[in-house]
């Protein structure tokens, strides 16, 4: 078999070339993000006050704003079920 004649099982289907795409981009994306993001600034807590690069305060404010969805919904699901 020449190598423009593949049989149907070795071809890729779209939709992992979509998700492969698409992984590249974000991850393209979260590295300009830390690249840019690397300042250090004064992060406010409620009971003490903490300098930290600004890429870090953004990474831990969105696992926490996940972690935070992710309890609610599970919340909602038992109050339903």
């Amino acid at each position: 078999m020449s190598a423009d004649q593949q049989s149907p099982e070795s071809k890729t289907p779209p939709t992992t070339i979509a998700k492969r795409v698409v992984f590249v981009v974000v991850l393209a994306y979260l590295v300009a993000l830390v690249a840019m993001n690397t300042d250090e600034v004064r992060v406010n807590f409620v009971f003490f006050d903490a300098k930290t690069p600004l890429v870090v305060a953004l990474v831990l404010a969105g696992v926490l704003g996940a972690i935070l969805g992710w309890a609610l919904s599970i919340a909602r699901k038992r109050r339903k079920g």
